[in-house]
């Protein structure tokens, strides 16, 4: 392998965990506009209001 099919597949890797690190945040933004973690967890409207900030800032 030469230098650019390392760099490549290094890039590749770390695209790949970003995006499944997006995805997480996403599904975890969907379920707290959808009040499913605060039934899940017994969160308050409040509490579900503080996280929905945090995320988005």
């Amino acid at each position: 392998m030469n230098a650019a099919t390392d760099f490549s597949e290094k890039n590749a890797k770390c695209v790949f965990r970003i995006s499944c690190i997006a995805l997480i945040v996403t599904a975890m933004t969907f379920a707290i506009r959808a009040g499913i973690l605060g039934q899940q967890y017994g969160l308050s409207g409040k509490e579900l209001g503080w996280i929905a900030i945090m995320i988005q800032s």
